[in-house]
C-alpha cells in the first residue's frame, strides 16, 4: 500500500510538471540518437547540454537554448528528427558487422558439432559459443509516465480477415497468478497459466478484429488486475543451470506484452507506472536468462520480446541490442539456413530449428513494419533470413528427411516427442509469421506455397504463443474501418464458492463450437494430490442443448476407459440411465445419462453396473457423479471456462458452479 501511494504521489507530481516530462523526452531521444546525454533524470546538466549542441550541429535545427521553458519545443523537434531517415539511420545500425562474431574456425566447429558428439546437449565446446544475457534496463516511474506508449503492430485493422476470431468470454477473464508452481519435467506445462495465456492472446486478437470498446475495456481491466497483483513474479524460473525463465512463462510474458500493446494508449499515467513496472520486471527476468548456448531458439524469442517492449515505451536500447543478436544469428547460421544447435536436437530438431527461424523472421518483420529498416537484406556470404525461411519450408514439406540431416540422439529432451526419422511437427502451428513474409515478398517462389499451406487455418486467426498472438493479424494491412454495431455484453460475475478438491480441467476437443444445439466436448480433469495414483478423469460431456435457456435437454457423460466386450450387454440391461458408446477403435465405453427431474440432473444408481466396470472406469464414474460441481467451480476459478469451444457450455458451467443447475 505504501508503494502504491508513493507511485500515485509521484504520478501527480509529474503530471503537474509538464516541463519535467518534456526534459525526460529530450534526454531519451538524445540517447536514442546516440548523443549520450547522461542519465535520463529530467535535470539539465553539462552532458545533456553537450548532447543537445551536437544534435543541433548534425540536424541543422533552429531551436532556442535548451532550458525548462524550451524543453517542449526540443521534445517535438527531437521526435521529428528521430523519425526522419537520418534519425532512424543514427538510431539503428542494420548493416555493419555485429560484435561477438565467432572466428571462421569456431564457426566451422559450431556447424559440424553434430558430427563429433554423442548426444545433442553436449554443445558447450565451441570457443565463444556460450550463451549471454540480453541487456535490459529497468525504466523508472518518471520514464514510464513521460514516454508515449505505442503499439508495435499495425494500427486500425478492424475487420481484417487475418484477425477473424470468435468472441472470447470477456465475462470471465483469467484470475491473477502471483505464484507459479512449475512442473520442471521436460515438456510439462502449468495448465492455469496456459488457460490465461490463451485468453489474453484471443482477447487481444478480438479487440484488433472488432474494435469493440467494451472488449477493449475488459482487456485493459484484466491486464491492470494482473499487474496490481504482481502475477507471475514468483516461481517462473527453473532450478537448473543459471535458473533461466521457464519456456512456458517466457511465452506467457510475450502474450501479456502483446495484449498490453493493444490498450497501451488507453493507460493513464498511474496505470502506466503500475503496468509498466510489472511488465518491465518480467521482461528483465527473461532478458537476464541464459540458456546453454548462444544460438538457442529461446534466446531469439526473448530478444523479440525485449525489442517489442522497447518499441512500445520508446526505449531504443533493447531494439539496438536485438539487432545485434539478429545479425550474430545470421553469422552463426549454416549456409543451408539451419541453426547448428537446435537442428541437432533429435526428435525435435526441425521443431527447435523452426522456432529459431520464426523468431528471427518476426524481428525482421517488426523492424520493416515499424521503422522501414530492411534486416531481410542483412547477409553473410550469401546467407540471410531468406535462407532460414527456405530451410524452414523444407522442414515443413519433408520433416523426416530434413531432420535426418543434423539430428542426433537427444534422450533428455527432443526424443520425448519424436524420433530422428519421424520428428515432432508441432511447429507447423507456430510459424504463421510466414504469411506476413509472403505478403512482404509476393514474388518469392515460396509465397504461393505459404498461402496454400495456411489456407485452411486462416478461416480463423492463426494464433501462436511464439508471437503472443496471430502475426498475420498483428501486422495486417490497415483497413481504416471504424467500429460499428453493438458491443459485446459482459455478464456480472457471481461469487463462486471454493472447490472442495484441487482440480485442473482442460477441454481437449470441442466437436461443437459457438452456440449450437449440440454439445460434445472431450475433457480431462486432473486431481491434485489424489492418493493411489487415481488422479485423472477423462470423459466426454455431450447432449442436445437449448440455446435459449442455456442448458441441456439430455445430458450425457461418456467415461473414456475401454471396457471388456462382455460388459456391454449387462450394462445396457441396467436401464435407461446407462448405455455403451463406441469410438473409432470399436471398444465399449460407459455412457451415463442423468435424468432431468424438476430442473435437476439426477445420475443413475451405479450399483447395477459397477460389477462390470474396470477399477479405473468405476473410479471415474463415481467421481463424475459426486464431484462434477467441483469441476465447474475449478474451471471458473482458473479461467479455463472461457476457453470452452461451445459458448453455451461456458454459461452452463457457470450455472453449475453457482448452484443454479444441480447435478446429483
Amino acid at each position: 500500500m505504501k508503494l502504491l501511494f508513493a507511485i500515485v504521489s509521484l504520478v501527480f507530481m509529474l503530471m503537474a510538471a509538464p516541463a519535467f516530462a518534456d526534459m525526460l523526452c529530450v534526454q531519451r531521444q538524445l540517447a536514442n540518437l546516440g548523443y549520450q546525454p547522461g542519465t535520463v533524470d529530467g535535470a539539465i546538466g553539462s552532458k545533456t547540454l553537450s548532447a543537445a549542441a551536437s544534435f543541433l550541429a548534425d540536424f541543422k535545427v533552429d531551436l532556442p537554448v535548451l532550458d525548462a521553458s524550451s524543453s517542449g519545443a526540443w521534445c517535438d523537434a527531437l521526435n521529428t528528427a528521430a523519425q526522419s531517415a537520418d534519425g532512424i539511420s543514427k538510431r539503428f545500425d542494420v548493416t555493419s558487422e555485429p560484435s561477438g562474431v565467432l572466428s571462421p574456425a569456431a564457426t566451422e566447429k559450431l556447424w559440424s558439432l553434430y558430427k563429433h558428439i554423442s548426444e545433442c546437449l553436449i554443445f558447450d565446446t565451441v570457443p565463444g559459443g556460450k550463451a549471454v544475457s540480453f541487456p535490459m534496463t529497468v525504466l523508472r516511474p518518471q520514464e514510464l509516465i513521460s514516454a508515449s506508449w505505442h503499439t508495435p503492430f499495425s494500427n486500425q485493422v478492424i475487420g481484417a480477415p487475418a484477425c477473424k476470431i470468435d468472441v472470447p468470454n470477456f465475462s470471465y477473464p483469467p484470475p491473477p497468478i502471483p505464484v507459479v508452481k512449475l512442473d520442471e519435467r521436460y515438456g510439462e506445462r502449468q495448465a492455469t497459466v496456459d488457460n490465461a495465456l490463451v485468453w489474453f492472446e484471443r482477447a487481444a486478437t478480438y479487440v484488433r478484429y472488432s474494435g469493440d470498446p467494451v472488449a477493449r475495456t475488459a482487456l485493459k481491466a484484466a491486464i491492470i488486475k494482473w499487474a496490481e497483483t504482481n502475477s507471475l513474479t514468483k516461481g517462473i524460473n527453473v532450478s537448473w543451470g543459471s535458473k533461466p525463465i521457464d519456456y512456458q512463462m517466457l511465452a506467457t510474458v510475450l502474450g501479456l506484452l502483446t495484449a498490453t500493446s493493444e490498450v497501451a494508449q488507453d493507460l493513464s499515467p498511474q496505470e502506466r507506472v503500475i503496468v509498466g513496472t510489472w511488465l518491465n520486471g518480467l521482461i528483465k527476468n527473461a532478458a537476464d536468462s541464459r540458456w546453454k548456448d548462444r544460438t538457442d531458439n529461446k534466446d531469439y524469442m526473448r530478444t523479440y520480446l525485449g525489442m517489442l517492449w522497447g518499441v512500445i515505451v520508446g526505449d531504443d536500447k533493447p531494439v539496438r541490442d536485438g539487432i545485434e543478436v539478429y545479425k550474430r544469428a545470421i553469422h552463426d547460421m549454416r549456409p543451408d539456413g539451419s541453426f547448428p544447435i537446435d537442428s541437432q536436437r533429435g526428435g525435435m530438431g526441425v521443431q527447435y530449428n523452426g522456432m529459431a527461424a520464426n523468431s528471427l523472421l518476426l524481428i525482421a518483420i517488426e523492424m520493416k513494419k515499424t521503422f522501414g529498416l530492411d534486416l531481410f537484406n542483412y547477409s553473410v556470404d550469401g546467407r540471410s533470413v531468406h535462407t532460414a525461411i527456405d530451410f524452414l519450408i523444407r522442414s515443413i514439406q519433408e520433416p523426416g528427411q530434413t531432420n535426418r540431416i543434423y539430428a542426433i540422439s537427444c534422450p533428455e529432451s527432443g526424443d520425448r516427442w519424436g524420433t530422428i526419422e519421424a520428428p515432432s511437427t508441432d511447429f507447423f502451428q507456430h510459424v504463421s509469421g510466414l504469411l506476413v513474409y509472403a505478403d512482404l515478398f509476393p514474388e518469392d517462389e515460396n509465397a504461393p506455397w505459404i498461402r496454400q499451406f495456411f489456407a485452411e487455418s486462416m478461416k480463423t486467426a492463426s494464433i501462436t504463443e511464439r508471437a503472443g498472438g496471430a502475426p498475420a493479424c498483428q501486422f495486417a494491412t490497415p483497413t481504416q474501418v471504424a467500429f460499428s454495431g453493438p458491443s459485446i455484453e459482459i455478464a456480472p460475475v457471481a461469487v463462486t464458492p471454493a472447490p472442495k478438491l484441487a482440480l485442473v480441467t482442460r477441454e481437449e476437443i470441442a466437436e461443437e463450437k459457438g452456440m449450437t444445439g449440440q454439445v460434445d466436448s472431450l475433457f480431462t480433469t486432473r486431481i491434485e494430490g489424489a492418493p493411489n495414483g487415481q488422479n485423472v478423469v477423462r470423459y466426454n460431456l455431450k447432449g442436445p442443448f437449448n440455446i435459449f435457456k442455456k442448458t441441456f435437454y439430455g445430458l450425457q457423460f461418456v467415461v473414456r476407459g475401454n471396457l471388456p466386450e462382455a460388459s456391454a450387454k449387462p450394462i445396457v440391461a441396467c436401464g435407461a440411465g446407462f448405455d455403451i458408446k463406441r469410438y473409432e477403435d470399436g471398444k465399449p465405453n460407459l455412457q451415463l445419462k442423468p435424468a432431468l427431474d424438476k430442473g435437476e440432473f439426477v445420475f443413475p444408481d451405479l450399483s447395477c453396473v459397477e460389477p462390470y466396470l474396470t477399477p479405473d472406469v468405476k473410479f471415474m464414474a463415481r467421481f463424475l457423479k459426486g464431484s462434477f460441481r467441483d469441476i465447474a467451480i475449478s474451471m471458473i476459478g482458473d479461467g479455463s471456462v472461457s476457453l470452452l469451444g461451445h459458448t453455451g457450455l461456458q454459461v452452463w458451467m457457470q450455472k453449475v458452479a453457482d448452484g443454479d443447475i444441480v447435478l446429483r
